[in-house]
């Protein structure tokens, strides 16, 4: 059960109105002369500007300006204005390649989208240098030029008259100049998502959206949104986002993969470095881990995220004396950091195996940090593990208040699974891991809780049918792939295959490995005193073993040898020392040996 420890502690009201151009504005079959704030511009080379035209009304696709032009016979590129709407680096470079011109004979309405694009150039992309001149803007006003103004003051505008995919996205710019203003939730998503049907090739208000959501915990509706931004533009800022969304939505795979492509074209930036840290780690691959959040330590050796990550990685490798080390360093600056909290707590419980003292740190960080998923989480482990209540919450009062919050949160419903299982409801477990499966259909935790639950429901296909997947992830341990092969041989009864899968692995196990294996050999022996040896062993290779210890207390209350019976469920109470059902047991025993 530990490792959902060092799983866990591992992230409006007014409607949107859409205002239509009620205008009779007149378009120009190819082209048109722009004659009000709002009017279509497009180009069409085989009309001269002395030509007398029809006008016909304009369509819904149709590209609104929101300026006045001086000169009504100066007709504006329509890719112009697309490449502007698409926002990718490349497009709004060439949007303004078109509109510069060394004479500096500009019409009003190209001094407006030169800014534009050379605006939001400077918003998404702050790295690119702008090493052109322009122009004056003069005093007319402009929608566009509005809103980015608005959004760099850090206030969204409301005012943006939305008829077209830029008047739409701009005001939403906001969530890269000022993200800590978050009033303002509601309407940009209504906008954007009006500015994508406005143009679906978009890729900056996709881009804003994706972070939009991404800001409220809504990675799920985020990703394909991101992954459409990704696609269009690998600036860091939006791969940043995206591994970020895959992260929280448990496709760890994916996101180391796309962090080791990028990490050398970003000349290793550290949040991408803790990131592909974070998902290696999630893949179980600790030496990765470790690997890149010390190269982010480092680049940036102050950032004490970073170094309360380098301290679970070494935790999951098994390295408690350096966690413990640096932990004791850090608390010397500041013992009140909600991950120190949460990290100290797992170390007592991996390391030291004292619940009891990891209990009181993670009750300090219900008290500093009330309702904070984080924390709830890691104590509904901790709970979950130890059948105690912590800071009076149980292990389901605490995962029901995350749910609440976060009704897909899918370490909450982890916590709820493993609950389950422990209360042996196999149905309960089952129906809430199906739940998470249809949705991560590879994470290796509810792929091994499937096969432990399926056999407690007797459905073995099914059970057969998670194990296939998990021989599909390459990173899954072939010990833990043996382990579970053989409780799918001992669940269909057979035996003899059992046990020569047992010997087969025996000669190269060690440690846990070895004690699981000679308690799995137990289970399948009809020998009793064969199946006492195979427990003995099985505690010689790890004496904390609890399965073995329970069987040997099981075995000698069976013989009435009460004493020997309490000698091993003593040795378990001592692991579990706040479990009330071994409490229970132990006293019975306590009675029995009075008597």
């Amino acid at each position: 059960m530990n490792r959902f420890m060092a799983q866990y502690l591992s992230y409006i009201f007014l409607c949107l109105i859409f205002f239509s151009c009620g205008a009779t504005n007149k378009a120009v079959e190819g082209g048109a002369h722009l004659q009000s704030d709002l009017q279509i511009i497009e180009k069409n080379d085989s009309l001269s500007n002395e030509e007398n035209v029809q006008f016909e009304k304009s369509s819904k696709t149709e590209v609104a300006l929101p300026v006045i032009s001086k000169d009504k016979t100066k007709l504006i590129d329509k890719s112009i204005i697309k490449n502007i709407e698409i926002g990718s680096l490349s497009s709004l470079k060439n949007a303004v390649s078109k509109l510069l011109r060394p004479e500096l004979n500009y019409t009003e309405q190209e001094i407006i989208l030169l800014h534009t694009a050379t605006k939001m150039l400077h918003i998404l992309f702050p790295q690119e240098k702008i090493n052109w001149e322009l122009p004056e803007l003069g005093k007319s006003t402009s929608n566009y030029i509005a809103s980015i103004n608005s959004a760099q003051k850090g206030v969204y505008d409301y005012s943006s008259v939305q008829v077209d995919c830029l008047s739409c996205a701009l005001p939403s710019l906001i969530l890269i100049t000022v993200p800590s203003v978050t009033n303002y939730y509601y309407e940009a998503e209504q906008a954007l998502k009006a500015a994508i049907e406005f143009n679906n090739e978009t890729f900056f208000a996709k881009f804003l959206l994706g972070l939009l959501l991404n800001r409220q915990n809504r990675f799920l509706e985020s990703v394909p949104f991101l992954k459409d931004a990704y696609n269009a533009e690998k600036s860091i800022s939006v791969i940043i986002a995206y591994i970020e969304a895959l992260l929280a939505t448990n496709q760890s795979f994916l996101a180391l993969e796309l962090s080791k492509e990028n990490l050398i074209l970003h000349n290793y930036n550290t949040q991408l470095l803790r990131f592909a840290s974070e998902a290696a780690f999630l893949e179980k691959n600790y030496d990765d881990a470790d690997s890149f959040i010390a190269q982010a330590l480092q680049k940036d050796p102050e950032n004490a995220d970073y170094l309360m990550f380098r301290i679970r990685v070494l935790m999951a490798r098994g390295e408690y004396i350096k966690a413990s080390s640096l932990l004791d360093m850090y608390a010397k600056v500041d013992k009140s950091n909600k991950m120190y909290l949460l990290l100290k707590a797992q170390l007592l419980v991996e390391w030291n195996k004292n619940s009891v003292a990891a209990s009181s740190f993670l009750e300090e960080a219900l008290i500093k940090y009330k309702d904070d998923t984080d924390v709830l989480l890691a104590a509904s482990s901790l709970a979950t593990m130890t059948n105690q209540k912590i800071a009076g919450l149980s292990a389901l009062e605490m995962t029901e208040k995350v749910l609440q919050v976060e009704p897909d949160n899918f370490n909450a419903k982890r916590i709820l699974v493993a609950e389950n299982i422990k209360q042996k409801n196999w149905q309960k477990a089952y129906d809430i891991n199906l739940q998470i499966l249809q949705k991560f259909s590879t994470n290796q935790d509810s792929l091994f809780s499937q096969i432990e639950i399926c056999i407690g429901l007797n459905k073995i296909s099914e059970a057969q049918n998670a194990l296939d997947s998990l021989k599909k992830i390459n990173v899954v341990s072939p010990e833990a792939l043996d382990e579970a092969v053989l409780k799918i041989l001992i669940a269909q009864n057979k035996k003899d295959e059992a046990e020569k899968l047992i010997l087969k692995l025996l000669p190269s196990a060690n440690g846990k490995n070895k004690s699981n294996l000679y308690y799995e050999k137990s289970r399948i022996s009809s020998d009793e005193e064969q199946k006492l040896s195979d427990l003995r062993s099985s505690l010689t290779a790890n004496p904390r073993n609890q399965n073995a210890l329970f069987d040997l207390y099981q075995i000698y209350f069976e013989k009435k040898d009460y004493r020997k019976a309490q000698y091993y469920l003593k040795q378990v109470v001592a692991l579990n020392p706040n479990d009330s059902s071994l409490l229970q047991l132990n006293q019975k025993l306590d009675d029995l040996l009075k008597r």
